[in-house]
């Protein structure tokens, strides 16, 4: 009877610690491995946020707009590509001392915020790289952020400013909203610190505080990735952690533990005690008992073998004795309890937005999430059981094997490998990028590996537009100067090959600030489309036409000699002999080429595209089509440079004076005004012709200062000689082209009058006819403002230009000064002595005053007498004069007169 109740007993407890063991090391293990599942999702969604928009960052960071960090340039830009981004809370740009010079949200009135005292910003300026941000409250946004920033540089690789995408952290989801989690499930991207940054725990505002428990935050910090069973504040939660690259953060997930384990643990523990007791107490009634209890527990045995099998649908019949009953009611909980918490986890993984695929030692699918059957398009009947191999085209099959079965030997238990780009394959045969990383486990079973698989495919084309975007021109599509640098880098490798001679043409479109001007910047960016697309029809397919300037073309052949570069340039400028169409009008255009050839003219890009450049600029000051690099060219283009850098220190160091012209009156020889004109004399030298500085200064546009200068200086001088008793007079100042297009040109006058006293019927401003046809409508504007104060204006150099008959009438002009071209032989030559009797008719008829200029010959004052010209000016009378010589003649013409 004693072996019967120990054949009775001992299998029992044997039965239920077999039971309860394998139980509780399964439900551990495959807990611990979908929590870890779970934080290594999370984690590749903020490791690809991070690295799409360091992307993003480092195109926008190669901008011009942006490198100019003027917000007139790039707040348009960074507006734009926020309403892509909802999950950011703004995009901005501060410049190296921290300001905010762009902001896709706006500032406050009046203020201009600043990140200098950000941790972020002195990260990033020190190490001239992409960092990711400690949590803190945005100066802008008012929200909880956390900045991932990247450097701005300028042409040297110096940092001079960063722009910065501030996550929301408030909104940041750690995983799609519809993924179905186990109740209790909270998610967290800690940082190094313990710092939380975001949550999926809305209860309570938990970021930018310390993560509630320390330890797991000091273990994600040191071990990177793994997973832990802790008893803390909130109970007994199972942990799993894994690190997001490129930054400091990890993150943690916690899924509380299954409480019920407890339960069975306590339950079988007093059924064990139980079964201890009925034996010992039983032993008169063995025999009888025998038959009841002999049987359950047998069925009890088979269960448990069963499930030992893998069949955990099997449950233990509930019969026999109380005690038995209560064991198989028990043992049957314990395997829903197993089968509830693994449907949990299958949940979580089938919710997943990437494909989870899990693989055997022999590279079998034991697993695949419904993600995995719709981004292949295999059921997960196809799947299971076979090679991964499946998943990937056939050309990549045999390296994968050999791979794999290198990863199986060399494998280190849950550590995460670095994500790897691979080519998937679905079932139809398309073939599409993904990336994947792999972790392996240990299981009783063996060694699994589980895969999380990202189909790349967006983000791919995101990268090749961002390409583009850093190595196209946008707007004709052609290449940029980066792009344009690396093919030139090719071709000069491939002629030293073949002994062959690369030929690089700089091309400038003439003329087409004023097409732009004229027509409008959209017209203007037609134009330009329009010339890519006609240079692109008219070039052999061998040449390489790029866009490396606003309105610059560049063209780049392999030729073999000058003569065959000569006639490609040649044939450039034939492409351009008929008209472009600008709203509705047609655009003459012409090109003005520059040309240098590699090796001859430089050894590498730089170099030639500089020495292209002084090409193109010598043919076009010379009034030439084309002309090829010599380095005489580059002596000028350097000599140019000098002047320039004098020219510019010129104003401030006082270098610049005015001469006076006087204008005399033909009959009575009474000095009736003077005209001002500017003198450049550098100490120690004598004074620099006007021809060489006035149109570099129009060119480098430092003829705005001077033209202030001299207009101020002028009627200050006009006042002094007022003051000093000499009869009021009309100063002349000449206004350049580019004065004239200011809109600001009024109040600069305005300004001039006011603080010199001088009254505005005193002052004549000289412009020329050309002016007047570039943007009419705003010249009107501009110039009966000027005329409304009481200026006069009168119209220099009459008769070589348009000579318009309604800009007379249209414009306010006072006055007609004949050009000295005209007057030079109007003695001798019967053209020129009609022209200016037409001209003087002409304005005797409307009323206009009359001023001839270059009148060097006393012939010359005569004719004009005839005609009953008003005055003149010209070596005859007195050559421009510093302030001094004139004032000597203003009082000397004041005290005599002079007849003429």
């Amino acid at each position: 009877m004693l072996a019967l109740v120990l054949a009775i007993a001992v299998p029992m407890a044997v039965l239920w610690a077999y039971s309860l063991q394998s139980s509780i090391r399964r439900g551990v293990d495959g807990a611990g491995a979908l929590t870890l599942s779970l934080a290594q999702i999370a984690a590749a969604d903020a490791q690809r946020l991070v690295r799409d928009s360091g992307f993003l960052l480092a195109g926008l960071a190669q901008r011009p707009k942006v490198q100019a960090l003027n917000a007139a340039d790039c707040d348009g830009i960074l507006r734009d590509f926020r309403n892509f981004l909802p999950q950011f809370a703004n995009i901005a740009i501060a410049d190296k001392a921290g300001r905010v010079v762009c902001s896709a949200l706006p500032q406050r009135a009046g203020h201009v915020a600043s990140v200098a005292n950000a941790a972020w910003f002195p990260q990033v300026a020190q190490a001239n790289r992409y960092v990711a941000g400690h949590p803190h409250v945005g100066p802008i946004s008012g929200k909880w952020v956390s900045v991932l920033a990247y450097p701005i540089k300028d042409g040297q690789g110096r940092f001079i400013g960063a722009i910065g995408l501030p996550i929301d952290l408030a909104n940041y989801r750690l995983l799609p909203g519809n993924a179905k989690l186990p109740a209790g499930t909270v998610l967290s991207i800690v940082e190094a610190n313990g710092t939380v940054v975001a949550s999926s725990d809305t209860s309570q505002q938990w970021i930018g505080r310390p993560f509630p428990e320390p330890e797991i935050a000091r273990r994600a910090s040191l071990e990177k990735q793994g997973r832990i069973w802790l008893s803390g504040r909130d109970g007994a939660r199972i942990y799993g952690f894994a690190p997001v690259a490129g930054t400091e953060w990890s993150v943690i997930s916690s899924v509380p533990s299954p409480e019920l384990l407890d339960q069975i643990l306590a339950r079988a523990a007093g059924a064990g005690g139980a079964l201890l007791l009925l034996v010992l107490l039983a032993g008169g009634l063995a025999y009888i008992l025998g038959r009841r209890m002999v049987l359950p527990v047998m069925h009890i045995a088979g269960a448990a073998k069963a499930v030992a099998g893998g069949d955990l649908s099997c449950r233990a019949p509930v019969s026999g004795p109380r005690e038995i009953e209560d064991v198989a009611r028990q043992f049957n909980a314990m395997l829903d309890v197993r089968l509830r918490t693994e449907q949990k986890y299958r949940d979580l993984l089938e919710a997943a937005t990437d494909a989870i695929v899990i693989v055997d030692a022999g590279r079998h699918i034991v697993f695949a999430n419904a993600q995995a059957e719709r981004m292949f398009g295999f059921s997960g009947d196809e799947l299971i059981g076979n090679p991964v191999e499946m998943l990937m085209p056939q050309r990549c099959r045999a390296e994968h094997v050999e791979l794999g079965a290198r990863y199986i030997e060399q494998l280190r238990p849950m550590h995460k490998s670095t994500a790897r780009s691979l080519i998937g394959q679905r079932k139809n045969g398309t073939e599409f990028p993904v990336e994947v990383s792999l972790t392996p486990l240990v299981t009783d079973e063996g060694v699994i590996v589980s895969s999380i698989i990202r189909d790349v495919s967006e983000r791919k084309h995101y990268e090749e537009h961002l390409v583009r975007l850093a190595q196209y021109d946008a707007l004709t599509g052609l290449p940029n100067r980066h792009r344009t640098d690396l093919h030139l880098a090719q071709a000069m490798a491939r002629a030293d090959r073949e002994n062959m001679k690369v030929a690089l043409i700089l091309l400038d479109v003439v003329r087409f600030k004023e097409v732009n001007d004229t027509f409008g910047h959209r017209a203007g960016d037609r134009i330009l489309k329009a010339v890519g697309e006609r240079l692109s029809e008219s070039l052999p397919e061998s040449c390489l036409l790029a866009r490396p300037g606003s309105d610059e073309f560049a063209v780049m052949e392999i030729l073999a000699d000058r003569a065959a570069i000569l006639r490609l340039a040649n044939d450039i400028q034939d492409a351009f002999a008929q008209p472009l169409q600008a709203e509705g009008e047609e655009v003459f255009l012409s090109i003005c080429a520059g040309i240098a050839v590699y090796p001859d003219d430089g050894a590498d890009s730089e170099t030639l595209l500089k020495n292209a450049d002084v090409a193109m600029h010598h043919a076009k000051r010379d009034g030439h089509n084309c002309a090829f690099y010599s380095h005489d060219m580059g002596a000028r283009a350097a000599e140019r440079l000098k002047l320039e850098n004098r020219l510019r220190r010129a104003l401030p160091n006082g270098e610049l004076l005015l001469h006076y012209q006087p204008q005399v009156d033909v009959h009575s020889g009474r000095i009736l005004g003077v005209e001002a004109l500017v003198r450049w004399h550098p100490p120690g030298e004598g004074l620099v012709p006007p021809d060489q500085f006035i149109p570099l200064a129009e060119e480098t546009g430092l003829i705005d200062a001077i033209g202030e200068w001299i207009l101020r200086t002028a009627c200050m001088q006009n006042k002094a000689w007022q003051e000093a008793g000499l009869p009021p007079l009309v100063m002349a100042v000449n206004i350049s082209a580019r004065q004239f297009r200011q809109k600001n040109l009024a109040q600069v006058v305005r300004a001039a009058l006011d603080d010199s006293g001088l009254e505005p019927r005193w002052l004549a401003l000289e412009i020329t006819e050309s002016m007047l046809m570039t943007r009419p409508d705003e010249a009107v504007q501009t110039l009966h403002q000027i005329a409304g104060m009481g200026v006069a204006i009168a119209l220099d150099d009459f008769g070589t230009g348009y000579s318009s008959l309604a800009y007379l009438k249209r414009f306010p002009v006072r006055t007609l000064k004949i050009d000295r071209s005209f007057v030079r032989d109007i003695h001798t030559d019967p053209d020129d002595a009609a022209i200016v009797t037409a001209v003087i008719s002409l304005a005797k008829s409307l009323d206009l005053e009359l001023v001839a200029e270059g009148v060097e010959l006393p012939q010359q004052l005569d004719f004009l007498r005839s005609l009953k010209c008003d005055s003149y000016q010209g070596y005859y009378f007195s050559k421009p004069v510093p302030q001094e010589q004139c004032t000597s003649i203003l009082w000397a013409s004041h005290g005599e007169g002079k007849a003429g």
